[in-house]
């Protein structure tokens, strides 16, 4: 896979974002959301023929316990682009539907529309912390019923007449949005009905954690070491490569000083200039012959549709697909060509999703259900993260969010029916659990 000869855009960004709990993913796709809002629909594809129009707008939302990294993410990314506010119509803070058609809309009448002007429909939301940017459950159903109906643009205007503000049109609508939540808040904005329809087959939803660095405890230098992750379970650690050391205890060390390359500041200037570039680039994408093939043989060699909350999700990843291969495009030049290599990074992006969106959904689903399916989200979560985990552990972990070792011990006998956990016996006789997945 060929790269372009200017330097990737996403790789600068994770580099002067350094070493810290912040989870990678949390930088990936805030990026992601970053270079689609600066492009708006000036860039795009057609998917459906010459009077067809796919821009790369994407919906990001980042899922993920207090303190995980979700706001230091967003943070750092806003005060990037902060300068360009005004050209790529970036709103950070609380909004409700009404407002942001206020923001993006031209109401009938106006001196913009007696002269010939349309306002720019573009914007970029973020939030974060998401039920906190959009006010009550009633008023964030709304936002999240808007933001759907907003998603796929291709309109030459979208409108809204009421008796107060009289007829509102939106001229090509464009909406990126940026935002994080916990999982015991998720369910107060996203309600079950957005979970089994539309919003949800729209996101690009990522559940992650705080990242554990662990430390070799053994007495070789550093530069004796090397570094070797799970993404899965969200652990970085340090193994010895000395000779003849094979050490295997290490401690748990969590971060507090983020290591960031003595380079960060130049480099950033770099990917600020860049963006800058970006907000000014127009033009159709053009897509190669290797990339269509590399994009049907993925559309063969997909499973079958699922019949479950997922499909909403999975009729739609072709779409989404378009999206990420067009700002994979980006971050390796202004060209406006897909290839092969992005439509390849597309679906590993993809595939790193499609894992997430089931958690996703349960999350958003309990939120609504009654105690017993909260209590075991709590105690799946908890044996995912974990990935091994003894009974006595669990019900400590519990014991936080209100569980007592009864409820810890009905969610396991359910989740060991479901075939998500294996049970081994220890030497002691007490139980160690195992997460296997559905």
């Amino acid at each position: 896979m060929q790269k372009s000869a200017e330097p990737n855009l996403l790789e600068m960004w994770l580099h002067i974002c350094g070493e810290s709990e912040v989870p990678q993913a949390y930088w990936y796709w805030s990026f992601v959301s970053a270079v689609a809002a600066c492009v708006g629909d000036r860039v795009g594809i057609r998917p459906l023929g010459f009077d067809s129009w796919r821009c790369p707008n994407v919906y990001v939302l980042m899922v993920g316990p207090s303190a995980s990294g979700k706001g230091t993410a967003i943070k750092k990314i806003t005060k990037l682009l902060w300068p360009l506010a005004a050209e790529i119509g970036l709103f950070n803070g609380e909004a409700t539907a009404q407002a942001v058609m206020d923001m993006i809309g031209q109401k009938a009448g106006s001196d913009n529309e007696a002269r010939g002007v349309k306002k720019s429909a573009r914007i970029w939301l973020v939030s974060e912390e998401l039920s906190l940017c959009t006010g009550t459950n009633e008023q964030a159903d709304k936002l999240v019923r808007f933001t759907t109906g907003l998603y796929d643009g291709d309109i030459p205007a979208w409108m809204q007449s009421t008796r107060t503000h009289g007829i509102v049109s939106l001229y090509n609508p464009c909406v990126n949005w940026l935002a994080g939540t916990t999982p015991d808040w998720i369910h107060d904005t996203i309600s079950q009905q957005a979970v089994h329809s539309g919003f949800v087959a729209r996101l690009c939803g990522v559940v992650g954690g705080r990242r554990v660095f662990q430390l070799c405890s053994c007495r070789h230098s550093r530069s004796d070491h090397r570094t070797v992750s799970n993404d899965s379970a969200s652990v970085t650690w340090l193994e010895c490569d000395a000779k003849g050391c094979g050490c295997k205890q290490y401690t748990k060390l969590f971060f507090q000083r983020p290591e960031i390359p003595a380079d960060a500041p130049d480099v950033r200037k770099t990917i600020y200039k860049r963006l800058c570039r970006l907000t000014r680039l127009r033009g159709e994408f053009k897509i190669t012959n290797a990339a269509k093939r590399a994009e049907e043989q993925w559309l063969i060699s997909r499973l079958e549709e699922p019949e479950d909350a997922m499909s909403p999700w999975w009729d739609r990843a072709q779409e989404l697909h378009h999206k990420l291969m067009m700002i994979f495009s980006l971050m390796d030049g202004e060209r406006l060509v897909v290839t092969s290599r992005h439509a390849l990074l597309a679906q590993l992006a993809l595939a790193e999703l499609a894992v997430k969106i089931p958690e996703l959904i349960t999350m958003a689903v309990a939120g609504h259900a009654g105690a017993d399916a909260k209590r075991l989200m709590i105690v799946e979560r908890a044996i995912h993260k974990a990935t091994r985990i003894t009974r006595s552990a669990l019900i400590n972990t519990s014991s936080n969010s209100g569980l007592s070792a009864r409820h810890v011990d009905e969610a396991l006998n359910t989740l060991y029916q479901m075939g998500a956990v294996e049970q081994q016996e220890t030497n002691s006789g007490g139980m160690i659990y195992k997460w296997t997945g559905r």
